[in-house]
């Protein structure tokens, strides 16, 4: 995942205000929960890892 050397993952798991259930999701992923239909990360990970490190590095986040 290129999102671990982009910084893109930093900006997301060190965001001042964090939604736990989101980590919870990406974590999962991370440790191998890859194919856990109800998680979200798990279709369109790139996709949705870009946004939402998007949205925390524009300010647009409030909680992520």
């Amino acid at each position: 995942m290129e999102t671990w050397y982009t910084g893109e993952l930093a900006d997301i798991f060190f965001h001042p205000r964090k939604d736990p259930a989101l980590l919870r999701y990406i974590c999962s992923v991370l440790a191998g929960y890859a194919w856990d239909a109800s998680n979200p990360y798990v279709e369109r990970p790139r996709q949705r890892l870009e946004a939402l490190a998007h949205a925390c590095r524009s300010g647009w986040a409030t909680d992520i």
